[in-house]
């Protein structure tokens, strides 16, 4: 209440000084900054609310802490992110325009690519063979198991640095409070509260879920065979096909099947609110990730120890799934050459990154994509040539263009699905797991492999989070602290229009506009109440198909 009162005075102040002419619009940013201070105050309240309740009825449950070295804690994690946030920033505004250069002869190559014989990273690797994993695949023959080591090389480290099963270590930042989390939506996954709430569809289907991932038996049974046969769907990974038919590849029919998988790669694509219109959805189109997190990675050298990782990780993968070792890493190295490629087109200026257009209009921009039979691809309907669409970069498009263009067929196959089959390595036995924690170890340092309880329950929550969500507040939330949120916001909003009524120096236009802006401002505390009714959230998950597994 001190920060209103001593704003309010500041206000009376400035008001004094007020003529009657003044604007319109500095009337309104007046207004806007009272509400600003008002609801302010209110997530300051509500934020210490949840965080008493938090502390009296969750911490107990997971944690034996004295309340003192929570607070600390919490206080540190604070300042921590906050300094990290700013870090990130700048980060990521950093400008690169460097060209692809040769590494035999320093200079920029030109003209079609297929990247073979220019390998970029040359470091120390034991064979793949001997990942510490129980019934590892071995190779074919002597030959592959020759070739891994004169390319390689014998040095490595210990197989007792990375357990098949293991927990986060001491150095993961941030692991206090999210195991607080995990552990309580863990228990609740594990539940077995045999009462109408728990025979919800949904809640079974997000239990039945959490249950197949950790069916780690059949996981170790089926090996790579599901993927496999995936893959010679989508056409083939040419790593693991001699044979691969490149004139039957078709990138774009291959991206958009992707993105039916959940997979954005080259193209980020989805529909959401206009920025400048939030009233209005539209089609919305950017630049996607990366196989690793930022581009200066693959671009700056003082991060080769990275690239280096990332190509071994590549190769691993490859010769689990089947590849002959020469082949597998001629092949990663082209994928990664390209993917360096890629990383030069990422966005270079922010303030041109708004830009909207239709369809028709951006394939006159971009003539090297056909954006309107990708979207029929993944959208699954004729696209009119005047659909509306928002664009974020277009140098990254026009870049992309060119890339697609000079890049051959097999590269571009191998890219596509690499980064499909990255995407799936959880999905697969502890050979690829133990294959990812070694990639991990040198990107993040984290030493040990996760426990797989906490990989599922990461699953479940980013699919199902509704499902889980409904299990945890029938368990644990205070539905009085949900109300007594709620009633303290709408005693605020009331304040705020009583104090509107009674400001003099405003007109009755200003006043009315403030007063449609507060009234139409959402309420979301807590959760959605519709998660505790069963017909409506069972409705959520209803294309989701249940098979009993047990």
């Amino acid at each position: 209440m001190l920060k209103v009162c001593q704003f309010i005075s500041d206000l009376k102040k400035t008001c004094n000084k007020t003529t009657p002419s003044m604007t319109l619009s500095s009337k309104v940013m007046l207004i806007l900054r009272l509400m600003d201070v008002v609801f302010g105050l209110l997530v300051e309240r509500s934020q210490l609310r949840t965080r008493e309740y938090t502390l009296s009825r969750q911490v107990p449950f997971v944690y034996n802490t004295e309340m003192s070295e929570i607070e600390d804690r919490e206080r540190n994690e604070k300042q921590n992110h906050e300094r990290n946030s700013s870090i990130f920033k700048g980060f990521h505004n950093q400008l690169l325009e460097e060209s692809f250069v040769s590494k035999e002869n320093n200079s920029p190559v030109h003209g079609k690519k297929n990247y073979e014989n220019n390998p970029i990273a040359e470091f120390s690797y034991q064979a793949v063979q001997d990942l510490p994993v129980p019934g590892m695949k071995r190779f074919e023959s002597d030959e592959d198991t020759a070739h891994m080591r004169d390319y390689w090389g014998d040095e490595f480290r210990d197989e007792g640095d990375f357990p098949s099963q293991g927990h986060v270590g001491t150095s993961h930042k941030g692991v206090y409070w999210t195991t607080a989390e995990d552990k309580l939506t863990l228990r609740v996954s594990q539940g077995n509260n045999e009462t109408e709430v728990w025979k919800t569809d949904a809640i079974a289907k997000a239990k039945n879920f959490y249950k197949s991932c950790m069916d780690h038996d059949i996981l170790e049974a089926r090996g790579e065979r599901p993927l496999l046969l995936l893959l010679q769907q989508l056409g083939g990974w040419p790593v693991l096909e001699p044979n691969w038919d490149s004139e039957r590849f078709d990138w774009l029919l291959l991206m958009a099947q992707l993105r039916l998988y959940n997979n954005d790669i080259l193209i980020s694509q989805w529909v959401g609110p206009d920025i400048r219109n939030s009233d209005h959805y539209i089609i919305q189109f950017d630049q996607t990730t990366l196989g690793l997190q930022s581009k200066d990675f693959f671009l700056e050298p003082e991060h080769e120890e990275f690239v280096q990782a990332y190509l071994r990780y590549i190769v691993d993968v490859a010769c689990l799934m089947g590849a002959p070792s020469e082949r597998a890493i001629r092949h990663a190295e082209e994928i990664v050459a390209f993917e360096t490629e890629l990383a030069k087109e990422s966005r270079h200026d922010t303030s041109e990154s708004f830009n909207k257009l239709t369809l028709r209009e951006l394939r006159e921009k971009v003539p090297g994509i056909d954006w309107t039979r990708y979207l029929q691809l993944v959208l699954g309907r004729r696209i009119r040539p005047s659909e509306p669409v928002i664009v974020f970069d277009f140098k990254y498009f026009l870049g992309l263009a060119e890339l697609l263009e000079w890049t051959d067929t097999r590269t571009l196959a191998n890219y596509f699905l690499w980064r499909f089959v990255s995407h799936r390595t959880n999905n697969l036995d502890s050979r690829f797991e133990v294959a990812k924690q070694r990639f991990y170890r040198v990107i993040t340092g984290q030493r040990e492999v996760p426990p797989r309880w906490k990989g599922c329950v990461d699953h479940v929550n980013s699919q199902m989070g509704m499902a889980t969500g409904a299990m945890f507040v029938r368990r644990h939330f205070d539905e009085n602290s949900k109300n007594d949120t709620l009633h303290m916001t709408m005693d605020i909003m009331g304040s705020f229009e009583n104090i509107m009524e009674k400001i003099e120096w405003i007109d009755e236009a200003t006043k009315r506009l403030a007063s449609e802006k507060a009234d139409a401002m959402g309420l979301k505390i807590g959760y959605p109440s519709y998660i505790l009714r069963s017909e409506e959230l069972n409705h959520r998950y209803i294309e989701v198909k249940m098979v009993e597994l047990f």
